[in-house]
């Protein structure tokens, strides 16, 4: 930086700064409500996945929004660089859920903001159900990833221990359950007795079982437990405190994510993520028959049979 550029700066700086003092006191004063607001409403998954969005509003240069459409409308696209419908969904319902716990965000956000809020997120969950129902380019059949198994079980292929216990925990033999990143919050515990509370989930060794109290719809179904069979505990590392760790500390969900989607890819040699697997399982029945499994693999996927029947490629 030249000496005329380091000038220019700290003569915007000096006009500037009184202003600016005062926007990041606003901040730091509706972060703080933001944060107790959330506390005091909300718990497990939900705590963390809110507390995370208003880290990142924190980082928003332009927040407080002050009832203005563009600081929003710069924050949304900003959030989400792929424009994932999904996420866009996620946002908007996140910032609604902050108005409706939280007045000062709610008259920072300001009425209309709030009426676009509501709008965009009727558009973006309409939107979602209609491509759901879509086949995918990467829609892969079920039975292709049974075929997997012995590719991966092959010694001369060199996958380790935890790749193949991530495929047999998905795929085959499975617990008659498919998460979503569940398995990266699983803590190892010896006794049923051992567990302390429901902040995570937990694999009970003497037992053989696996106890799911934290993950995304764990509000409406509460406690799943499943058996896990002796072929997936083989794999299992009881060094480990979690199911699945990195440098002696549990993985996230995010790189539980990127695990997934690393192995899958490998193994079936076309894009593969945790949804597209989602999408697989909840594709081996047709729509027009076998109620009773649709139900069931609805359970299996810990969310209604209406969001099932919609994950169902046609």
């Amino acid at each position: 930086m030249t000496m005329s550029e380091q000038n220019g700066i700290e003569l915007l700086n000096k006009v500037f700064e009184p202003d600016w003092i005062t926007f990041k006191a606003l901040r730091y004063q509706l972060i703080s409500k933001l944060y107790k607001a959330v506390e005091e409403n909300c718990t497990g998954y939900t705590l963390i996945t809110y507390n995370n969005r208003i880290k990142h509003l924190d980082k928003f240069f332009n927040f407080p929004f002050k009832q203005d459409w563009l600081p929003l409308y710069t924050y949304l696209l900003q959030s989400n660089e792929s424009n994932n419908i999904n996420t866009y969904n996620c946002i908007c319902n996140n910032l609604l859920k902050f108005s409706s716990i939280c007045s000062e965000f709610k008259e920072d956000m300001g009425e209309h903001n709030i009426e676009r809020l509501k709008k965009l997120s009727a558009f973006f969950n309409t939107q979602s159900k209609i491509n759901q129902k879509k086949k995918r380019e990467n829609d892969i059949d079920w039975n292709d990833l049974l075929k997997c198994e012995e590719c991966v079980l092959n010694k001369l292929n060199k996958y380790s221990k935890e790749d193949i216990l991530l495929y047999k925990l998905y795929i085959t033999p499975g617990i008659n359950l498919l998460p979503r990143n569940d398995f990266a919050n699983m803590k190892i515990v010896n006794t049923l007795t051992d567990i302390k509370n429901k902040d995570c989930n937990y694999y009970i060794k003497d037992a053989k079982k696996m106890v799911f109290y934290e993950y995304k719809t764990s509000n409406k179904y509460g406690e799943i437990m499943r058996d896990v069979p002796d072929n997936i505990i083989e794999f299992i590392n009881f060094k480990n405190d979690y199911l699945f760790e990195w440098r002696n500390e549990k993985i996230n969900d995010n790189t539980m994510s990127k695990r997934i989607t690393k192995l899958f890819t490998k193994i079936a040699a076309r894009p593969v993520n945790i949804q597209t697997i989602r999408r697989s399982y909840s594709s081996r029945i047709t729509k027009s028959d076998k109620i009773i499994d649709i139900v069931d693999d609805a359970n299996n996927m810990m969310h209604s049979t209406t969001e099932h029947l919609h994950y169902q490629a046609e």
